[in-house]
């Protein structure tokens, strides 16, 4: 009960985030669109269809939610959560070495992450070793789950790399 109560708090708090990539999205494009070409529209990236990363992730967690194994909810946000912790500010700092530092203004959201999931990935640990203690038979469903989130987030940066190259240089 107190982990379910703990899943929906983390999803309040996630509740408007998407609001912060559309303003970062906004400010990346206007910030290309001063320095390079070809001229990228904010609207119509943020309008295109949903990349098959995207909706490999999306599909993990309803069918992890709705299926037998809910709590590996609980997996997914560790993995995902851990990404920033463990490669975040690197991220940031390599972005403001190799394309200036006012780039920064427009990477809000990973920000944010970066230094709000320490506290997240701590809690998520915290209460995996728990569910552990209680349930070990838990541990496959755990591990395919967190697993299957960090493959659908690799196609999900894949996806956007493939997008990138074909706005700005053409299909490959």
């Amino acid at each position: 009960r107190d982990l379910g109560r703990s899943l929906k708090q983390h999803a309040a708090h996630e509740a408007g985030h998407h609001l912060m990539m559309i303003e970062d999205t906004k400010k990346l494009v206007a910030r290309w669109n001063a320095r390079r070409s070809p001229s990228l529209d904010a609207e119509e990236l943020l309008g295109q269809p949903l990349s098959p990363g995207v909706l490999r992730y999306r599909e993990l967690h309803e069918d992890v939610v709705g299926g037998e194994s809910p709590f590996g909810q609980l997996a997914i946000e560790f993995e995902i959560e851990n990404l920033s912790v463990v490669h975040g500010a690197r991220f940031l700092q390599h972005c403001a070495r190799r394309l200036g530092g006012d780039v920064v203004a427009g990477l809000s959201f990973l920000e944010e992450h970066v230094a709000l999931d320490v506290g997240h990935t701590k809690f998520n640990a915290r209460e995996l070793g728990k569910l552990l203690q209680a349930h070990p038979g838990f541990l496959e469903a755990l591990a395919a789950a967190g697993s299957a989130a960090l493959q659908a987030y690799a196609q999900f940066l894949a996806d956007c790399g493939v997008r990138a190259r074909e706005r700005t240089q053409g299909p490959a």
